[in-house]
Protein backbone atom coordinates (compact mmCIF):
# COMPACT_ATOMS: atom_id res chain seq x y z
CA UNK A 1 0.00 0.00 0.00
CA UNK A 2 2.88 2.68 0.81
CA UNK A 3 4.08 2.42 -2.93
CA UNK A 4 0.70 2.45 -4.44
CA UNK A 5 -0.06 5.53 -2.48
CA UNK A 6 3.64 7.30 -3.19
CA UNK A 7 3.27 8.54 -5.79
CA UNK A 8 7.22 9.40 -6.50
CA UNK A 9 7.76 5.73 -5.86
CA UNK A 10 8.33 4.11 -9.36
CA UNK A 11 9.57 0.72 -10.32
CA UNK A 12 10.27 -2.44 -7.89
CA UNK A 13 10.47 -2.24 -4.21
CA UNK A 14 12.44 -4.72 -2.43
CA UNK A 15 9.80 -5.37 0.98
CA UNK A 16 12.58 -7.63 2.10
CA UNK A 17 13.68 -7.22 6.17
CA UNK A 18 16.20 -4.37 6.22
CA UNK A 19 18.50 -6.64 8.57
CA UNK A 20 18.50 -9.84 6.84
CA UNK A 21 19.59 -13.19 8.78
CA UNK A 22 21.14 -16.55 7.57
CA UNK A 23 19.25 -19.38 8.45
CA UNK A 24 21.19 -20.20 11.56
CA UNK A 25 20.64 -16.66 12.92
CA UNK A 26 16.85 -17.17 12.42
CA UNK A 27 16.80 -20.94 13.76
CA UNK A 28 18.30 -19.24 16.98
CA UNK A 29 16.04 -16.32 17.01
CA UNK A 30 13.13 -18.53 16.65
CA UNK A 31 14.36 -21.03 19.81
CA UNK A 32 15.42 -18.00 21.48
CA UNK A 33 11.67 -16.54 21.32
CA UNK A 34 9.58 -19.67 21.49
CA UNK A 35 12.01 -20.61 24.66
CA UNK A 36 12.80 -23.91 23.20
CA UNK A 37 16.94 -24.84 22.29
CA UNK A 38 17.79 -25.07 18.69
CA UNK A 39 19.71 -28.10 18.91
CA UNK A 40 19.49 -29.94 15.63
CA UNK A 41 21.19 -29.24 11.99
CA UNK A 42 19.99 -30.00 8.93
CA UNK A 43 23.16 -31.51 7.08
CA UNK A 44 23.61 -28.90 4.04
CA UNK A 45 24.01 -32.01 1.86
CA UNK A 46 20.55 -32.85 2.69
CA UNK A 47 19.31 -29.23 1.86
CA UNK A 48 21.27 -29.10 -1.55
CA UNK A 49 19.41 -32.44 -2.59
CA UNK A 50 16.05 -30.91 -1.53
CA UNK A 51 16.38 -27.59 -2.89
CA UNK A 52 19.12 -27.84 -5.91
CA UNK A 53 20.44 -24.41 -6.83
CA UNK A 54 17.93 -22.60 -4.49
CA UNK A 55 20.06 -24.00 -1.63
CA UNK A 56 22.60 -21.36 -1.57
CA UNK A 57 20.07 -19.02 -0.69
CA UNK A 58 18.77 -20.99 2.22
CA UNK A 59 22.10 -21.78 3.40
CA UNK A 60 23.92 -18.61 2.92
CA UNK A 61 20.83 -16.21 2.57
CA UNK A 62 20.82 -13.77 0.23
CA UNK A 63 21.87 -10.65 2.16
CA UNK A 64 18.89 -8.20 0.12
CA UNK A 65 18.60 -5.01 1.65
CA UNK A 66 15.62 -2.95 0.59
CA UNK A 67 17.45 -0.15 0.06
CA UNK A 68 15.36 2.03 -2.11
CA UNK A 69 12.38 1.08 0.15
CA UNK A 70 13.89 2.56 3.09
CA UNK A 71 14.98 5.97 1.06
CA UNK A 72 11.59 6.04 0.55
CA UNK A 73 10.58 6.64 3.80
CA UNK A 74 8.61 3.19 4.69
CA UNK A 75 8.79 2.48 8.43
CA UNK A 76 8.98 -1.70 8.74
CA UNK A 77 6.69 -2.66 11.67
CA UNK A 78 9.28 -4.93 13.05
CA UNK A 79 13.05 -3.98 12.20
CA UNK A 80 14.38 -7.67 13.62
CA UNK A 81 13.46 -11.16 13.35
CA UNK A 82 13.19 -11.43 17.42
CA UNK A 83 10.23 -8.32 17.14
CA UNK A 84 8.27 -9.94 14.12
CA UNK A 85 8.27 -13.66 15.66
CA UNK A 86 7.32 -12.75 19.30
CA UNK A 87 4.56 -10.73 17.47
CA UNK A 88 3.58 -13.66 15.51
CA UNK A 89 4.03 -15.60 18.48
CA UNK A 90 2.01 -14.01 20.93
Amino acid sequence: MFAIDNQKISGALNASSPNPLRMKEFCKTLGRVMHRPSLFKVPAFIIKILFGEAAEVLLNGAQVVPEKTIKAGYNFRFETAEEALKNLLK
